[in-house]
């Protein structure tokens, strides 16, 4: 009796979104640059055809790594295309400036030894400097959101915001950054749009980050550091995880070149150096 009224409610649920008025969810694109701008896209939980969207990504994403990565058991890099109006216009809070053309993007992607359930803890821990001390030298959250109930599963989504502090080499120049982030995670658990009643539901992962205005640089002669877009998309495979990491920033500099591939191998080298951390403290919490 439970399995059939089960059965009945996701039927009526699957033609609900066909009534008029209701928006059917849009199918996930193919292409590795595409899903990744896709998953930016629909990030937010507002849209209730979200969830069934990300379900879609989720099955383009692990196609991808299977029939086009060339070695599915290595790490993948590789320069991204960039973020354009449609996924600038969507942030809230916006950023002071959103140009999404200017700013450099790359993925790395690779297997990780982590839960869901995993993630979920090191995305909500609030003392993240902890966590990653060579990322940050300070690291303060402040107007979080729905992190309670995110974490007991009863909600799609956190937000939070954080002042940040990095500092870094830059060729030859110690830069001290000074910087205010806005950033969110979202779970879903979904069928993707074709998928049967009878199938299995889809659970994932993301995190999204965005620079909310120009960084404080010291020495200021240095450069100037505009823009800054992070997203994370997980999926649960093989004992573990895999973990799409997207980022996306503008700097600039009157001497240096930079979008030469000294900064986009420096990019990918610290999403490699943080999601090595990432899986570390999973297999502390085991």
């Amino acid at each position: 009796m439970a399995q059939t009224l089960a059965r009945a409610l996701s039927a009526a649920a699957a033609l609900s979104l066909l009534a008029p008025g209701c928006a059917r969810p849009e199918r996930a694109p193919e292409g590795l640059d595409e899903l990744v701008l896709f998953a930016f896209r629909h990030f937010d939980s507002d849209d209730p055809t979200s969830a069934a969207s990300l379900a879609d990504a989720l099955v383009g994403f692990e196609s991808w790594w299977d029939e086009s990565h060339d070695d599915p058991n290595t790490p993948y890099s590789a320069e991204l295309v960039r973020l354009g109006p449609d996924e600038l216009s969507i942030l809230d809070p916006a950023p002071s400036r959103a140009q999404g053309e200017a700013a450099l993007g790359v993925l790395y992607a690779r297997h990780t030894v982590c839960t869901l359930d995993e993630v979920d803890r090191v995305y909500l821990e609030n003392d993240q400097l902890a966590l990653f001390p060579d990322s940050y030298e300070v690291y303060e959250r402040h107007d979080t959101t729905g992190f309670d109930c995110y974490a007991s599963g009863e909600c799609e989504e956190a937000a939070w915001q954080a002042d940040v502090q990095k500092v870094e080499q830059v060729v030859f120049v110690e830069v001290t950054y000074n910087f205010t982030i806005a950033a969110g995670a979202r779970r879903f658990q979904a069928r993707p749009p074709d998928a049967s009643l009878d199938a299995e539901e889809l659970e994932g992962r993301l995190a999204r980050t965005w620079l909310m205005e120009e960084a404080r640089l010291e020495p200021e002669t240095v450069g100037r550091f505009l823009q800054n877009y992070q997203l994370e998309f997980v999926l649960p495979r093989d004992q573990g995880v895999l973990h799409f990491y997207a980022l996306w920033t503008e700097v600039q500099s009157t001497e240096l070149n930079t979008e030469a591939s000294i900064f986009l191998n420096s990019y990918i080298q610290g999403i490699e150096d943080y999601l090595d951390d990432f899986e570390a403290h999973c297999a502390d919490w085991d």
